[in-house]
């Protein structure tokens, strides 16, 4: 296409579309550049919005993942809940039979060998934090 058809061409796409006439006055040039600073101004927005909204997709994406780690991490947890449970009412059964066998002597030994440790543990140390006071 010869430079003047091309020209021709966007004049007449410029009266169609309310643009500027060739020679047109000095209002009608200013309010094309106001339309052009308009649409600068919009592709700018518009670059601003992409970056924005790449960056909520990043922290979206952040948040899938670790919600998938921590799924992971409770049921894991929950695992070994199950597990711990089993061993408790193990542990529980078989005292409930040592109880019933007569093993009330044992017991009561187990429960003085409990509190003695207790108040060994009680005592060394209320002494050995009574002994970093006084330093």
């Amino acid at each position: 296409m010869s430079r003047r058809g091309h020209m021709s061409d966007h004049h007449a796409r410029a009266e169609l579309f309310g643009g500027y006439r060739a020679g047109g006055s000095s209002s009608d040039r200013g309010a094309e550049a106001h339309r052009d600073l308009m649409e600068a101004e919009n592709e700018r927005q518009l670059e601003m919005l992409r970056n924005k909204t790449s960056a909520l997709r990043q922290v979206a994406l952040d948040m899938h993942g670790e919600t998938r780690r921590q799924n992971m991490f409770l049921d894991g947890m929950s695992s070994d809940m199950d597990r711990t449970e089993g061993i408790l009412a193990n542990t529980m059964g078989r005292l409930g039979k040592l109880m019933d066998s007569g093993g009330q002597r044992y017991m009561c030994y187990l429960i003085c060998f409990v509190v003695a440790v207790f108040l060994i543990l009680y005592f060394l140390l209320t002494r050995r934090s009574g002994g970093d006071a006084d330093a």
